[in-house]
C-alpha cells in the first residue's frame, strides 16, 4: 500500500468516515468500496474533468458496468437546476437505496453529489474523488453537503458523511496553475487557525517547480488538521467554527464577482477574507501588526492578490454578509485569529471595525 489511512471517528447516527491517502490511492478502490454489493452505480463529474480524468479513473479502479453525469464546471453547477437533473438521472436508471454515487471532480461536484445522494431516498451512500487541491484538503472531508440559492452559498444544505475519500495527489497534474494556487488557500487557513508548523512548511515550498510527490506531506497534514477538527465537532456547535475564518467575507465576494468580467475562484475569494479578518483581528488587538504583515507576506508568496480586481461598493458585501448561514438572527459572528496556529469563534465585531478592515481589500 503507498496510501495512508487517517480514520476520522464521527461521533454520531452518521457512522465514521475513512481517508485513503497517497500516491496510488485509488489501488484498492473497488475493493474498500465494496462495489459489488451496489445495485446502481453513477459517477458524477463535470465537463473539465471529464475531459482530464474520467475516463482513466474509471480504467484505473476497473468500473465499467456505471452511469455517468456531467455537469458543467465551477460553481454555476451548485445550484437546483442540475440538483434536479441529477435526482432525475437517478430515478432512470432504477437508483435505489442500495444504490452509490461516486463524485469525482473538485469542490463544487463534491457538495453537489453529496446533496443529491443525501436527499435521494432519503439518503443513498456516496464517495468522494477529489481531483483539486481545494476539495482534496478541505471541500472533500467533514460531510458538510450543499448547493447555492438565491445567490448565496451553500444556502441549502446538510451533514452527510461519504463512505470513504480518495486523495490522490497524481491528480493534480491536470490542474491548471491558478486552480492549483486556489487550493493553497485552505492549506494556508489551516496553518493560520490550527499550525504554525504548518504554516511555515506551507512558505518552504518551490511552488514555480514541483511534482504531485513534493506535496504528500503537506496535503496529508491539511487532512489530519481538518479531519481533527470535525472530529471533535461534526456538525458544528463550537470548535469546526474556526474553518470558517475567511469564509464569511470570502464568501460574500466571491458570490459578487461572479457578475463581474474575472469571477474569483473559491480560494481567491477566501484569501480575501482572511485578509480581511486577520485585520479584524488585529485592529481588536488580538494579533499584532507584525503577526498582521507576516500573514499579508505569506499571501504574496503564495502568488494571491491582496485587492479584489473589480471595483465594489461595502454595503454590497454588508448585504451578502447578513443573509450568511452562520449569523445568528441578524448578529454577525466571526472567527478571529489568536495568533499564527490560533483562532477564536462566535466573536462578535462592531461594524465599524469591518468597515475599517474591508477597506485594504477594496479598489
Amino acid at each position: 500500500m503507498i496510501y495512508k489511512e487517517i480514520n476520522i471517528e464521527v461521533e454520531s447516527s452518521l457512522g465514521s468516515s475513512k481517508i485513503y491517502f497517497g500516491n496510488d490511492a485509488l489501488q484498492d478502490f473497488s475493493t474498500i468500496v465494496e462495489i459489488e454489493r451496489y445495485s446502481n452505480v453513477l459517477v458524477l463529474s463535470d465537463s473539465n474533468v471529464e475531459t482530464l480524468c474520467l475516463d482513466k479513473f474509471l480504467k484505473k479502479v476497473k468500473l465499467e458496468d456505471v452511469h455517468k453525469f456531467i455537469v458543467p464546471s465551477g460553481d454555476v453547477a451548485k445550484a437546483t437546476e442540475f440538483l434536479e437533473k441529477i435526482w432525475a438521472k437517478l430515478l432512470d436508471i432504477n437508483a435505489d437505496r442500495k444504490s452509490l454515487v461516486i463524485n469525482l471532480g473538485g469542490g463544487a461536484i463534491g457538495d453537489l453529489g453529496g446533496f443529491a445522494a443525501s436527499t435521494y431516498m432519503r439518503g443513498i451512500d456516496f464517495v468522494n474523488v477529489p481531483t483539486t487541491l481545494l476539495a482534496q484538503v478541505d471541500a472533500s472531508i467533514g460531510g458538510k453537503v450543499a448547493i447555492n440559492f438565491s445567490k448565496i452559498k451553500n444556502l441549502v444544505g446538510s451533514f452527510s458523511q461519504p463512505k470513504a475519500v480518495f486523495v490522490d495527489v497524481g491528480f493534480l497534474e491536470t490542474l491548471p496553475e491558478r486552480d492549483f494556487r486556489s487550493g493553497l488557500a485552505e492549506v494556508l487557513k489551516h496553518g493560520l487557525i490550527k499550525s504554525s508548523d504548518h504554516f511555515h512548511e506551507l512558505l518552504k515550498l518551490d511552488f514555480s517547480d514541483y511534482e504531485p510527490k513534493d506535496l504528500l506531506n503537506l496535503v496529508y497534514n491539511s487532512c489530519l488538521i481538518k479531519s481533527a477538527v470535525v472530529s471533535l465537532d461534526e456538525k458544528e456547535s463550537g470548535h469546526r467554527k474556526i474553518l470558517n475564518f475567511g469564509h464569511t467575507v470570502g464568501h460574500a465576494v466571491e458570490s459578487i464577482s461572479q457578475s463581474t468580467k474575472k469571477p474569483l475562484l473559491h480560494g481567491e475569494a477566501v484569501v480575501l477574507g482572511m485578509i480581511v479578518e486577520a485585520k479584524m483581528s488585529a485592529i481588536l488587538g488580538k494579533i499584532s501588526d507584525s503577526y498582521f504583515s507576516i500573514i499579508l507576506d505569506a499571501v504574496a508568496v503564495l502568488g494571491f492578490e491582496s485587492k479584489l480586481n473589480f471595483e465594489c461598493e461595502q454595503n454590497k458585501i454588508f448585504e451578502l454578509i447578513k443573509h450568511d448561514k452562520k449569523n445568528y438572527g441578524s448578529e454577525i459572528k466571526w472567527t478571529l485569529l489568536e495568533g499564527i496556529g490560533a483562532a477564536s469563534y462566535d466573536q462578535k465585531v462592531d461594524n465599524d471595525v469591518l468597515e475599517e478592515a474591508l477597506k485594504f481589500i477594496l479598489i
